[in-house]
């Protein structure tokens, strides 16, 4: 009878320890969720186009996909929320303006 405990039929599992980085991802503060240093850079997000994650420096963490401040760690919601207040009362403005103007 053999002692080996390894069942030669299962599966190859993969090492308990990471090797570095995912793929894609950089070292950047740890994620205020889980602690994770690897995130991975958002380039497009429905608030803030193009422009917004680079403004906050916005990343995704590899392994609880929330989304932060790459530089603080800390959440950008309080900086979303005020990016998208700015941006509606500035187009609220502009818009009040143009209906204006044609009217003097």
């Amino acid at each position: 009878m053999s002692t080996n405990p390894q069942n030669p039929y299962a599966p190859p599992q993969m090492p308990n320890d990471p090797q570095g980085p995912p793929p894609g991802s950089e070292m950047v503060a740890p994620c205020y969720k889980c602690g994770c240093p690897y995130a991975k850079r958002i380039s497009f997000t429905w608030w803030g186009g193009l422009l917004g994650p680079r403004m906050f420096n916005h990343v995704k963490c590899v392994r609880c996909f929330s989304t932060f401040n790459a530089k603080t760690g800390q959440s950008n919601n309080t900086a979303i929320t005020i990016y998208c207040v700015v941006g509606f009362a500035i187009a609220v403005i502009l818009g009040l303006i143009i209906g204006i103007l044609p009217n003097l």
